[in-house]
């Protein structure tokens, strides 16, 4: 073998071995994304489902109350909406684009809960029941989260 080929035999291994771990890093990279995404995903789902679950009790609490005013609530008023609140919070983060509606959620609980407040002091309450329209508006956004990730039924 000749000065040059023991040059050139160290750079080519070299260059081999830069390409080699490149493609090994791309690899890593791609792998890492993925699960990133997925994990991303199921926060996603679950995150809905926390939230889906929590309006859903103090909606339906907040109706018993409404429909049993001679008994007292087991909770108070200012407890029963604060997890169902925060969740909606939570559940913003994780999707902004659905703002509008979990704004629209908090908006319905809390005029339910004014209403019901105004009909244990005795006064005719100003708003109407809305309870139907949280399980409609939750049923919109179950629907367009599954189009968003992709859950087909």
């Amino acid at each position: 073998m000749t000065y040059l080929g023991y040059l050139i035999a160290p750079i080519i291994a070299i260059i081999v071995q830069i390409m080699a771990n490149r493609h090994a890093q791309k690899v890593l990279e791609k792998t890492y994304a993925a699960q990133r995404h997925e994990s991303l995903r199921n926060l996603k789902l679950t995150t809905f489902s926390n939230m889906n679950r929590e309006v859903e009790i103090a909606n339906g609490r907040l109706g018993a109350v409404e429909e049993s005013l001679a008994h007292p609530p087991v909770q108070s008023l200012d407890n029963l909406l604060h997890d169902a609140w925060y969740t909606t919070r939570d559940f913003e983060l994780l999707f902004p684009d659905l703002r509008k509606q979990a704004e629209l959620l908090r908006t319905i609980l809390k005029n339910r809960e004014q209403r019901i407040r105004a009909l244990m002091n005795g006064s005719t309450p100003l708003t109407e029941n809305p309870g139907n329209a949280v399980r409609k508006i939750l049923d919109e956004i179950a629907t367009q989260i599954r189009a968003d990730l992709g859950i087909i039924e």
